[in-house]
């Protein structure tokens, strides 16, 4: 199969199975997650707490799920 026919391929199966509300949000989720390892791994080096390191991380992630079910939701309303 060359290359343009697999994307092409990928569109279709992607467009049928995942809506857009839902790409909305996985977008969302992305890009307010928790930064990389090493982010946190600075952190902990700064702070020298697991507690502030834990609780950045946890912030972020929650933060991230928030916004992607708000954006899940407006999504709805919108698409």
């Amino acid at each position: 199969m060359s290359g343009a026919g697999a994307a092409s391929n990928l569109n279709e199966i992607l467009l049928s199975n995942v809506s857009k509300a839902e790409a909305l949000a996985f977008i969302f989720a992305m890009t307010f997650n928790m930064p990389c390892v090493v982010a946190l791994a600075a952190t902990f080096q700064e702070t020298y707490s697991v507690k502030w390191t834990a609780r950045i991380a946890i912030y972020y992630t929650l933060t991230a799920l928030l916004l992607a079910a708000i954006a899940y939701r407006i999504g709805l309303i919108i698409f």
